[in-house]
């Protein structure tokens, strides 16, 4: 064989021996890789359960915190719990002034039906007119100090008015009408429930003295007797007036006794 042939043959023998020996060698290096990559895989697997695991576990402290169940572990800035306590405080108040309200109208509800005595379906269809200027009525006045509705000196014109009522209602069937008011000083409540005060007690009085008492009714800054604005003291406005009806009128002067 000459020697070319004989450096062809000896590539190709050495070509095959290392390929004999390559195949099985890159055949175990790939499942080697292959095993790496897949316990790669189950390490990254891993990594990202236990990434959702710490995630799902800080959602939940932050929803309990929300909830007012707060872990130890989460601290509420200062400035946001001082929030919270100053607005549950501004609701507590708010329920409170609402819950005053409600009750103050019901106060007012309730005094708006003024008690009445002897109203009889002909005086409720009376034609309506200035307390202390009905024609067909003796009207007589008392006036009070300031903020009073009792004392001797409203006992004094009681008793001053009862000869006259005694005496107007001689020959008729007679009642009087007790009609209390106040000036524009202080609040509309207080006022109402000050005159309503002021009438029953002059009714009080007259009962005493045997005077047949019809509807007893508190006005308060209602009918003015001189016309003021608010919040100004009047000894005028501050008054009962005492309007005694009777069936059958007696011929007598109906002017107003004051």
């Amino acid at each position: 064989m000459d020697a070319g042939k004989t450096v062809i043959a000896t590539s190709l023998l050495s070509a095959v021996i290392v390929l004999g020996a390559a195949v099985p060698l890159a055949y175990y290096g790939y499942l080697h890789v292959d095993q790496r990559i897949t316990a790669g895989q189950a390490d990254v697997s891993r990594v990202v359960v236990e990434l959702k695991t710490e995630a799902l576990r800080e959602i939940k402290l932050a929803s309990e915190g929300a909830a007012g169940k707060t872990p130890a572990s989460v601290q509420v800035p200062p400035t946001v719990s001082a929030a919270l306590t100053t607005l549950s405080d501004g609701v507590t108040a708010l329920q409170k002034d609402i819950g005053d309200l409600r009750r103050e109208q019901q106060e007012i509800a309730e005094l708006m039906k003024l008690r009445t005595e002897g109203l009889t379906a002909a005086s409720m269809a009376s034609p309506v007119s200035r307390p202390g200027a009905r024609e067909d009525t003796l009207n007589q006045t008392i006036h009070f100090a300031l903020g009073r509705f009792a004392g001797p000196e409203t006992t004094g014109q009681v008793a001053a008015l009862i000869p006259k009522i005694r005496e107007y209602s001689a020959s008729g069937l007679c009642k009087s009408n007790v009609l209390g008011f106040s000036d524009t000083l202080g609040g509309d409540k207080s006022n109402l429930e000050l005159s309503l005060k002021r009438a029953e007690h002059v009714a009080t009085l007259l009962r005493a003295a045997k005077v047949p008492v019809g509807q007893v009714q508190g006005w308060g800054e209602r009918w003015l007797h001189i016309h003021t604005v608010d919040g100004v003291k009047n000894d005028q406005n501050r008054r009962v007036v005492v309007e005694t009806h009777c069936v059958a009128a007696p011929n007598k002067s109906t002017d107003s006794i004051s």
